[in-house]
């Protein structure tokens, strides 16, 4: 139990083992996890600050519980966690994180080449204005009660050019995904849906491209979906189930 703060930095090519009801913390500093080491346990990994790196090959993480509130998290190798919380910082690296259990994610980025999927098994609920610089999967339930998007909220133009593409970033639902907001929730990167999109209150506006393909969209009563001037795209065997509004001008 407790908290083991590495606040300086450092590295490891050896075993890290946290026990459940413990958390290792990583702030300040650089802390490489090179090859040969091994992340493992009940606990919790904790970045809260400065830059924690695992390498791409030699490295096992399999530590249940991974939180992340500052700082920057790289993962470069897979990485699967059944339990997920990021409230600020930067998710980054090469490899690809699953969320294989209950997972939150309310503020900060998540970049990188890797793909951020939500396992079958899994369920994200996305609070707050979060941003998206890789791609992402959903194949279990992903609930959206805020913003998505490609460009930090604190990005403003100064007079130079911020090369991110939303169209480059594309979130596809094999699985369920609900919008639970009363208000506004938004998705300003590029969709498709394979599986079932659910409006269960307020709306839902979309500002990048949309591709309904084979996929469900259910439009609740009292509900509103928004795709007013951009190109949404039906394929066959898609269904929309319009019993609130659907906002289109194509």
């Amino acid at each position: 139990a407790g908290t083991l703060e590495f606040s300086n930095g450092g590295s490891s090519t050896g075993v890290l083992s946290i026990a459940s009801a413990a958390t290792a913390q990583f702030s300040t500093g650089t802390f490489n996890f090179n090859s040969g080491s091994t992340v493992t346990g009940a606990g919790t990994l904790a970045v809260a600050s400065g830059t924690t790196t695992f390498a791409s090959t030699g490295t096992t993480m399999t530590a249940a519980n991974v939180s992340v509130s500052g700082g920057t998290a790289e993962f470069n190798g897979p990485v699967s966690v059944s339990q997920f919380s990021q409230t600020d910082g930067t998710i980054g690296g090469s490899g690809n994180l699953t969320l294989s259990g209950t997972a939150t994610w309310s503020g900060g980025i998540q970049a990188g080449t890797g793909i951020t999927t939500v396992a079958a098994t899994g369920s994200l609920s996305i609070t707050n204005f979060v941003t998206l610089n890789r791609q992402f999967s959903n194949l279990g339930t992903l609930t959206v009660n805020g913003m998505i998007s490609a460009i930090p909220w604190y990005i403003y133009d100064d007079g130079g050019t911020t090369n991110i593409n939303p169209e480059d970033y594309t979130l596809t639902n094999h699985g369920m995904m609900r919008t639970v907001n009363s208000g506004i929730s938004e998705v300003a990167i590029r969709f498709v849906n394979n599986g079932e999109l659910e409006l269960q209150a307020g709306t839902l506006s979309f500002t990048q491209s949309v591709i309904n393909s084979g996929g469900t969209v259910t439009i609740g009563l009292g509900t509103t979906l928004s795709t007013t001037g951009i190109n949404y795209t039906q394929t066959s065997g898609s269904t929309i189930v319009a019993n609130g509004t659907l906002a289109s001008d194509r």
